[in-house]
């Protein structure tokens, strides 16, 4: 059993080996690998059943996930992407444009406050 100060590290551990492991990538492989892993998911029986999607919106060197959120809504379902506050967050429902996405302080896109907040609990 693994003791609370070693999944932390572990933690850590696993994040820079995937950091090390995506900057190896050229852009296109991200691109493909994206596509790869938008097709499988969209296979899947939870995907046909989810009423709610809860997403991000990936930055440079991450798979590429807005494919996929246009993809929920365009099926119909509820998306929710995430945006820090204070210490957590805060989920607000995404209406179909990414554009109205705004960068924060470390430049990750997330939503505008003003669109509807999102209780996922």
């Amino acid at each position: 059993m693994n003791s609370p100060t070693t999944i932390p590290m572990q933690k850590r551990h696993l994040r820079e080996k995937i950091r090390r492991r995506l900057a190896e990538l050229t852009g296109p492989q991200i691109l493909e690998k994206s596509a790869a892993v938008a097709r499988r998911l969209f296979e899947t029986q939870t995907w046909s059943e989810a009423d709610w999607v809860f997403g991000f919106v990936s930055m440079s060197g991450e798979i590429e996930t807005r494919a996929m959120i246009r993809r929920a809504f365009q099926d119909g379902k509820k998306v929710a992407i995430p945006r820090m506050e204070d210490d957590g967050l805060a989920f607000y429902q995404y209406a179909g444009n990414t554009k109205d996405l705004i960068p924060n302080q470390f430049g990750i896109l997330e939503p505008d406050p003003v669109w509807l907040y999102i209780d996922p609990a």
